[in-house]
């Protein structure tokens, strides 16, 4: 291919997201197949916090959960870092 009257040569290696970025790297080198148990988990999590059910959201995490929302929380209430179950409650 030219470009501007001087000839660049684009090879498949050059394509290849993983070459310019590291963890790009690491994830195209092996796939994680989830199991069925932590599929079920995620579906109850995302069902849980659609039916507004925070007891149970709060019970599918561990109590040492690190939650954020990014922003300050002097700007409006609920941003900022939680840590922990307790402390992620008062976000919902």
């Amino acid at each position: 291919m030219k470009a501007g009257g001087v000839e660049a040569r684009i090879s498949r290696r050059d394509l290849n997201p993983s070459r310019a970025n590291p963890v790009l790297a690491l994830s195209h080198q092996r796939e994680v197949p989830l199991s069925n148990a932590n599929i079920a988990h995620v579906q109850s999590m995302y069902a849980a916090f659609g039916g507004g059910d925070v007891d149970a959201l709060i019970g599918g995490m561990t109590q040492d959960v690190d939650w954020e929302t990014i922003g300050r929380q002097k700007d409006f209430p609920t941003l900022g870092p939680r840590k922990g179950a307790a402390q992620v409650r008062q976000f919902f």
